[in-house]
């Protein structure tokens, strides 16, 4: 009884994990919290998400202007970055 609530006890801490994770995904190379695109930097993941969800496909991004850290998917790109203009897909 005591091992299956612990169980469900970390299956939903689990679950958690990924939905504060899914919550604080943009969709945009754009701050959700101040609205500014050219004071981002992508970060180093933190080292529990490289260990609880390092499968998840996701670029770790900080607003340099108010601090904010958020997820990006790895398919979207930064609109400023020399690669860009480089290969004329601007």
């Amino acid at each position: 009884m005591i091992a299956a609530a612990l169980v469900f006890l970390v299956v939903a801490l689990y679950a958690g994990l990924l939905l504060s994770i899914r919550l604080r995904t943009a969709h945009e190379w754009v701050c959700p919290k101040c609205n500014r695109t050219a004071h981002l930097e992508r970060l180093g993941r933190p080292e529990w998400m490289k260990k609880l969800a390092g499968f998840l496909p996701l670029k770790y991004i900080r607003c340099r202007f108010c601090q904010h850290t958020f997820f990006l998917p790895l398919d979207i790109n930064n609109p400023l970055s020399n690669e860009m203009l480089e290969k004329g897909n601007y």
